[in-house]
């Protein structure tokens, strides 16, 4: 009878299959986990450089704008065939903003912008 090299008497398989299992499970779990490591030092941190203009003066940020001007506008709130307009088109971001500024109560304070950081900070590691 043949006997198995590996404990138990069961194969694990080629390396290959071993290789491949761990890029499946460990590879997105560790780009997951450096893209935390990256950001965690901005979970407790206010506005800064474009928040000003992509979020707190951005008025398709806040509930007081029409969901259909969101649309319309670039990421910055200004109108797409404004002269103003960067025709930096990011709806689906500018949709993000406005329902985490909801969640904060259409305040654009410290706790927002802590919650808003948390919030993007789960995104990027999801997304790696």
């Amino acid at each position: 009878p043949h006997r198995s090299p590996w404990p138990h008497g069961k194969a694990m398989g080629k390396p290959w299959q071993q290789h491949a299992r761990w890029a499946i499970v460990w590879g997105p779990l560790a780009a997951g986990a450096v893209a935390v490591a990256v950001f965690l030092n901005a979970l407790q941190g206010d506005f800064v450089f474009d928040d000003a203009y992509a979020v707190v003066q951005n008025p398709d940020v806040y509930s007081s704008s029409s969901w259909l001007e969101l649309w319309r506008h670039d990421f910055w709130g200004f109108p797409l065939d404004s002269e103003q307009s960067h025709k930096s088109y990011r709806p689906l971001t500018t949709l993000s903003f406005r329902l985490q500024m909801m969640l904060a109560g259409d305040r654009a304070d410290a706790g927002a912008s802590g919650r808003m950081h948390q919030l993007n900070v789960f995104l990027h590691a999801i997304n790696s």
